[in-house]
């Protein structure tokens, strides 16, 4: 019982003991919270401070990585950006290069495109041109064909009327009679050429230059005029060349005149001038279709188309004289007057008889030319050519 007394006792005294701790340590703990406190508030104010200062430096530090960071990202935004817009001004260029490159292309695409263009059109034009040019030759071959079938007809029908007059003839010769040549009342020229600018109209008896020429009767025409047997003054058959007053008439034969004269003037010497008939007279004779030019000539009244028909055959010793003469006078025109006659033909080589041999005279020089100056492309009329 004692020892658990003491047990209990010492149990109670360690118990006080643990109470005293307590309260002490209570006290301590007190005592250790007030000064903690006020260290800690001393301190929480110091580390406020510092943490006040740690932040603000961290703050700055933050914002200057901070700027930093932006000026790196805004510095690789500006150098993407330059990089950019140098590739897109390499690429605005490159564009440029192949917009130029494709205009200059679409250019001479059109350029050759025109020229095509211009080529067929010049083509076109050419070929209607041909066209049209062959058209025009259509049309006037189809004219001078008209002419000529027209011509042929009243060549034919003049054929016919001088066959029936031969048949007379030869059966007069058949009878031994005379065969009195009379004119033919059907060659006549057109009468609708009676006009302003045309032939001059004549009747048997008219006088021209101050009555120095009679009109006996008619010998023939042409193209360009009448042509009269008259009576000189002097009791001499001359043959008149009246011309139509046309102008283009009019310059055909004042170059007749003057190729004439040169052959009357060039050497008189010369036998085989003879052989081209003689230019006696010229004037002017104003009438109700205009001024005429009027040339006068030695009268030889037959030509050798007529002659041919007259004697319907001619002896080959005559042939030869006829064709020698000719090429005599023509020989003369040639080396002596340097001319070409370019209408030879039976109507325009006139023939006479005297002491029973055949002369022979070159007519009708209204289409020659100078051998160095021509004034037309065609040779001889067109019922020849």
């Amino acid at each position: 019982e004692e020892e658990e007394k003491d047990e209990v006792d010492e149990d109670e005294e360690v118990d006080e003991e643990e109470v005293v701790k307590d309260e002490n340590d209570e006290e301590y703990d007190e005592k250790n919270e007030e000064s903690d406190g006020e260290g800690n508030e001393e301190m929480n104010d110091e580390n406020h401070h510092q943490e006040g200062n740690g932040l603000e430096g961290k703050g700055e530090e933050e914002e200057e990585r901070r700027e930093e960071e932006n000026e790196e990202p805004n510095n690789a935004v500006e150098m993407d950006e330059k990089m950019d817009d140098g590739e897109k001004e390499d690429e605005d260029e490159e564009e440029i290069e192949e917009l130029v490159e494709d205009e200059k292309e679409n250019d001479a695409e059109m350029e050759k495109d025109e020229e095509e263009d211009v080529g067929e059109s010049e083509d076109d034009m050419e070929e209607k041109e041909v066209e049209v040019d062959e058209e025009e030759e259509v049309n006037e071959n189809d004219t001078m064909d008209e002419e000529y079938e027209e011509d042929t007809m009243d060549k034919k029908n003049e054929d016919d009327m001088m066959d029936e007059e031969n048949e007379e003839d030869d059966a007069s010769i058949a009878n031994n009679e005379d065969v009195e040549v009379e004119d033919d009342d059907s060659d006549v020229e057109d009468q609708a050429a009676y006009v302003k600018g045309g032939y001059h109209r004549v009747t048997i008896g008219d006088k021209f230059k101050n009555n120095k020429y009679t009109v006996v009767r008619k010998l023939g025409f042409g193209q360009f005029s009448t042509v009269w047997l008259c009576e000189e003054k002097k009791n001499k058959q001359v043959a008149l060349k009246i011309v139509q007053s046309n102008e283009s008439f009019t310059q055909v034969a004042n170059d007749e005149i003057k190729l004439l004269k040169h052959i009357r003037d060039a050497d008189k010497s010369d036998p085989h001038r003879n052989k081209i008939v003689s230019l006696l007279d010229t004037f002017h004779h104003v009438g109700e279709n205009g001024r005429h030019v009027c040339m006068v000539f030695e009268a030889i009244e037959c030509d050798l188309h007529t002659f041919t028909i007259q004697n319907n055959i001619i002896a080959i010793d005559k042939v030869k004289s006829i064709i020698g003469q000719v090429l005599e006078g023509l020989d003369y025109m040639h080396t002596k007057c340097q001319m070409i006659h370019t209408d030879i033909k039976p109507e325009n080589i006139l023939v006479s008889m005297a002491d029973g041999k055949i002369k022979v005279k070159i007519a009708d020089l209204g289409n020659a030319c100078w051998t160095y100056k021509k004034f037309s492309e065609d040779i001889q009329t067109r019922e020849y050519r």
